[in-house]
């Protein structure tokens, strides 16, 4: 499936890498404005970055670690920066880490992006919408490597036993994840549950939620680890589409950057943009 982050897997250097992802990054300005990204990034100045992309210069392991800071990228897409790095400079490489095991590294996360980018359907659907459960533990699988073992899924979770039997059962059934060696692996990371080119398994799992939101709400709002926010605001009906396009950009982007297959504590994020 074709992404706007496809062009930088073609790329073969860091500094190709860099050039291509600023091009995406300020698409909509209309070209790359590396006086703001530098800002961003926290360089005293533009002239830095222009040097290091026309190859005049090189990166450390600070400046490294703030465009990383800067760019916006998904988190393998960042690695797969990271991994361009070490490639050409091996005195930025983690200790003992040879040009091999650098290589290997790229090919691995060459293969995570193409397996996040194939996305599975699930033919029943009707048996996984409508169980919130069912979205907290196939999170706390882990990567589809690792998997996770029933100990881990319920913390991670933070689930009981039979809540936790009972939706892995169901997962099992749909052929989304398997179990060796009593642990259990997900099939994809990337699963469409509700076939999101219809509106039926979006009004089927918001009714849901809300139920679940109402019947939790003391504690939930008693938890001031929790986030609840609710606004009205007046807007141009003309930016409307546009708004609303850019705040889903901005909360994928948030959601890509910290999003870890194999992360220990599972969130539950509930969005409606709503105008009437």
């Amino acid at each position: 499936m074709e992404t706007k982050y496809s062009k930088l897997i073609q790329c073969r250097n860091f500094r190709e890498f860099l050039a291509t992802a600023l091009k995406i990054q300020y698409a909509k300005k209309g070209k790359v404005n590396l006086s703001h990204f530098s800002k961003i990034s926290g360089f005293s100045s533009r002239s830095y970055l222009s040097e290091v992309l026309n190859g005049k210069k090189g990166l450390s392991r600070d400046t490294l670690v703030k465009i990383k800071r800067g760019i916006k990228l998904p988190r393998l897409y960042k690695k797969l920066f990271e991994n361009l790095v070490f490639l050409e400079d091996k005195t930025l490489r983690p200790t003992r880490a040879t040009k091999a095991n650098i290589q290997s590294q790229i090919k691995n996360i060459l293969q995570e992006i193409s397996n996040e980018s194939t996305i599975q359907k699930i033919p029943n659907k009707k048996n996984i919408v409508g169980k919130v459960e069912t979205f907290r533990v196939f999170a706390s699988l882990g990567s589809s490597a690792k998997g996770a073992d029933l100990s881990t899924i319920k913390r991670r979770s933070k689930l009981d036993e039979k809540t936790v039997l009972k939706a892995l059962s169901l997962l099992k059934n749909e052929g989304l994840i398997k179990n060796d060696d009593n642990r259990f692996y997900c099939i994809n990371t990337k699963v469409d549950f509700l076939n999101l080119d219809t509106d039926q398994g979006i009004k089927d799992l918001t009714e849901e939620v809300c139920r679940d939101i109402l019947c939790k709400a003391d504690s939930l709002f008693a938890d001031k680890k929790n986030i609840s926010f609710f606004t009205s605001f007046s807007i141009a009906r003309s930016d409307r589409d546009i708004a609303q396009k850019e705040i889903q950009e901005a909360i994928f982007d948030i959601l890509d950057k910290y999003q870890a297959d194999d992360g220990d504590d599972v969130q539950n994020l509930f969005f409606v943009y709503y105008n009437k």
